[in-house]
Parts: C-alpha cells; structure tokens; sequence
C-alpha cells in the first residue's frame, strides 16, 4: 500500500468522505508551503542585509546573474560577437599562467637552495 492510499485512508476516516483533487492539492501545498511569519522574518533579515551591505548585495545579484547566464545555451550572436574576443583572452590567460608558473618555480627553487645554503652555514 503507497503512501497516497494511507493518506486517502486517514481522509475517509478523519472527515467521512473521499476527498477531491483540490482538497488533496491544497492539503500537499500548505505543507510544502512556508508559513507567512517565517517568510515575514526572512525578508526582514535579507532588507537589513542589503542596507547594512548594499555592495555585498549588488555583488551577489550579479553573481547570481551570472549563474542563471551559464545556464542557458550560448546563442549563434553571442557566438559571433564575443567568439573572437573569447578565443584572443583565453590564448592571453593561457600565456600569462605559463609565466607565472615559471616565475613561481623559479622562487620555489631559489627559496629551497637558499635555505640549504643557510643550514650549511649553521652546521660549519
């Protein structure tokens, strides 16, 4: 037995009738529903967050933009316009991150021979 008919079952028995499908879909929203105070509150809180922090806020809803942005497929003008631009600025990060990675372990190996030199020098 599902758990629909266990439902149904407590309806005939609390109320002595076979309820309908707008009872039945009104009873399945209220508990999915939040109550007014609460959602009350929770606005409250969000006004006083975006007047303590409006930056912060703005900041989220373009973050937030953004995300809905990915979500949808790129379209054929988006394509055209910002493909060349795209491929240009990927090509430009790629070449800047070779170079940082170099330059990074070129310090690392720098920061190790150092550190041995000095704990050479200690042990003499």
């Amino acid at each position: 037995m599902s758990n629909d008919d266990v439902r149904g079952q407590e309806w005939i028995a609390n109320t002595g009738s076979t309820p309908s499908g707008a009872d039945t879909i009104a009873e399945a929203a209220s508990r999915r529903v939040a109550p007014r105070a609460y959602v009350r509150s929770e606005s409250a809180i969000l006004r006083s967050i975006v007047a303590t922090n409006p930056l912060g806020a703005a900041l989220g809803a373009i973050g937030a933009g953004f995300l809905v942005g990915l979500a949808f497929p790129v379209s054929n003008i988006e394509r055209d316009k910002v493909g060349l631009l795209g491929e240009t600025l990927q090509a430009s990060a790629k070449a800047t991150a070779s170079e940082v990675v170099e330059r990074g372990k070129t310090a690392v190996a720098d920061a190790v021979a150092e550190a041995f030199g000095a704990s050479r020098q200690s042990k003499r």
